[in-house]
């Protein structure tokens, strides 16, 4: 028994519902922006563990911890800051429904650009359901 990999599964949710509002936005699994756009988004899984609590006596997983970085990057010359908590607002309600927990969310600026970083984390059982840890 084990955990099944949810990262598509949360990506493709997160990018469906995020390109019907902002259809030209740049968004990826991967960590870096290597040539960012003018609004540019990064969603990535960056832990995914067990622990002895969550695991059966033949070593089968029951429960997996996941924890996923959010990175939003809008470099555009009018209204940066707003597009980008308008980004995060989509998002965050989609992954709050997907039943995550948000632990931090930090918005910044970057030189011509505005940024927003968040993490969430969540509890994951083996039919691939999602709970707040």
């Amino acid at each position: 028994m084990a955990v099944p990999d949810i990262e598509a599964k949360v990506y493709t949710a997160v990018k469906t519902k995020l390109l019907t509002e902002f259809p030209t936005v740049d968004i990826s699994s991967l960590p870096e922006f290597k040539k960012p756009k003018t609004l540019s988004v990064r969603l990535y899984e960056f832990d995914n563990k067990t622990n002895g609590q969550y695991m059966t006596l033949t070593g089968g997983e029951l429960f997996a911890n996941v924890s996923y970085e959010l990175q939003i990057r809008v470099t555009e010359s009018n209204g940066k800051k707003q597009k980008a908590k308008a980004i995060f607002a989509n998002i965050n309600e989609t992954m709050i429904n997907l039943g995550f927990m948000r632990n931090s969310v930090s918005p910044f600026f970057e030189d011509t650009a505005y940024r927003i970083a968040a993490r969430y984390s969540g509890k994951v059982d083996v039919n691939g359901n999602i709970s707040r840890r």
